[in-house]
């Protein structure tokens, strides 16, 4: 386990999150704010002994837990992101999905108990990621969410697009709608209806389809009486509006190429189920020589058939600058076979190569195999493409690059392999 320390006299940040890469992808957006803003799940507080660290990203894995579940995984988050940060929170944000998977209503409204704040805006724009909010409708590149892969999802399907209804979920809570007429009346409108509010806590679910929104709420947001929760969008505005109000904020830049190309062993692992990341796998293999195995389920049905299966990539990453692409997974794997393979990888790896950068696919896949190789907390480094983040163990200098899997375009980890190799 890493020892974190870190000064507990100034401004904090708690971000608690489901899963681990909204974490990571929201997370490193208070970078600006924050001397170093860390990642952990709700189960490694052990890396923190005795000290106290300014940011701190929680997520509770909570994602795929029925309501109850999920409001008592809040609470555990939130009581070690405390303990983490010294009391000194700041700001509390929840991240949410912004596709609105998981328990959005009772994660929401357990942590506005929490934290004794009067309002919830739930906002999960995220217009670079075509995630908008509009009529009611949350929609993906326009459609509504409920007719795109995720109404097809085979863990968590999308039953509908009603920002109020997903929100509102199976305990029926009472959910209000801020639409985009009456965000656009006007600030010192708004700012009334927000006080009109305080009288009792409320839920609020939020229209945005342009940065614009998002501004407009991240000034609703900033209040003290004010929980914000949404997606990376609505936490980029906070700190922008945050970072305006302070002197000697760091300013968030774009990365260029690094100063010199990442070196050592490099595996890239995917082992989510969406469409997306497998279509990115394949462009990354035809547009490089990186040696691909694709690990089916007839090969983890006992330790020995994985490890005479890993056998050859194995020897592949011998060399100290190999790199090798698993996928994990035929688009027939149970998730639970995905999760355990990918535990084993990474005993395997762990006992018998030293391997400096990982990239992992979907929060499950990069959990299991940080948990594999007990890597938390990390320190979030940087966004390289949205919704695509480097964090690093400073103990061991191994960096994880981590990404959503249904985040990106195609190109996306041939990009990314471009960036490491500095061209």
């Amino acid at each position: 386990m890493n020892t974190v320390k870190a000064g507990s006299e100034k401004y904090g940040v708690t971000v608690v999150a489901d899963d681990l890469t909204g974490a990571a992808d929201t997370g490193i957006r208070f970078a600006p704010v924050v001397d170093d803003m860390w990642l952990s799940p709700s189960t490694a507080s052990s890396g923190f002994e005795e000290t106290s660290v300014e940011g701190i990203a929680v997520f509770t894995d909570s994602r795929r837990l029925d309501a109850a579940q999920a409001r008592r995984a809040v609470r555990e988050g939130f009581e070690v992101a405390g303990r983490l940060n010294g009391g000194n929170g700041g700001l509390v944000y929840k991240k949410i999905d912004s596709t609105l998977r998981g328990q959005i209503g009772a994660e929401v409204s357990e942590l506005l108990e929490l934290t004794g704040k009067r309002v919830a805006l739930v906002a999960p724009t995220s217009v670079e990621q075509g995630r908008t909010v509009h009529h009611g409708l949350l929609r993906m590149h326009g459609v509504p969410v409920a007719e795109t892969e995720l109404g097809r999802d085979p863990i968590t399907p999308m039953r509908t697009s009603n920002i109020v209804d997903i929100v509102a979920g199976p305990e029926k809570l009472a959910v209000r709608l801020l639409d985009i007429p009456t965000l656009s009346r006007g600030r010192e409108a708004l700012f009334s209806l927000f006080e009109s509010w305080l009288s009792e806590p409320c839920v609020v679910a939020c229209e945005a389809v342009d940065r614009e929104h998002l501004e407009i709420l991240a000034e609703l947001a900033t209040r003290p009486e004010c929980l914000p929760a949404g997606s990376a969008g609505l936490a980029g505005a906070i700190v922008e509006l945050l970072t305006s109000r302070r002197e000697g904020a760091k300013n968030a830049a774009s990365p260029g190429a690094p100063a010199e190309p990442f070196t050592g062993r490099t595996l890239w692992l995917c082992g989510t189920a969406s469409a997306v990341t497998r279509e990115q796998a394949a462009v990354l293999a035809a547009g490089t020589k990186i040696p691909t195995f694709t690990l089916s389920e007839g090969e983890t049905r006992d330790r020995e058939a994985l490890s005479r299966w890993l056998r050859e990539p194995l020897r592949l990453m011998a060399p100290s600058d190999a790199e090798v692409l698993i996928r994990v997974g035929d688009g027939r794997m149970s998730s639970a076979a995905i999760l355990t393979a990918i535990q084993a990888i990474a005993r395997k790896f762990a006992d018998e190569l030293r391997v400096e950068n990982f990239f992992l696919s979907g929060g499950d896949t990069a959990h299991a195999l940080l948990s594999g190789l007990e890597s938390y907390p990390l320190r979030l480094e940087e966004e390289l493409l949205p919704g695509l983040i480097r964090s690093r163990n400073p103990r061991t200098r191994q960096n994880f690059f981590t990404k959503a899997g249904a985040f990106g375009e195609k190109d996306t980890l041939l990009r990314l392999h471009r960036y490491l190799s500095g061209k």
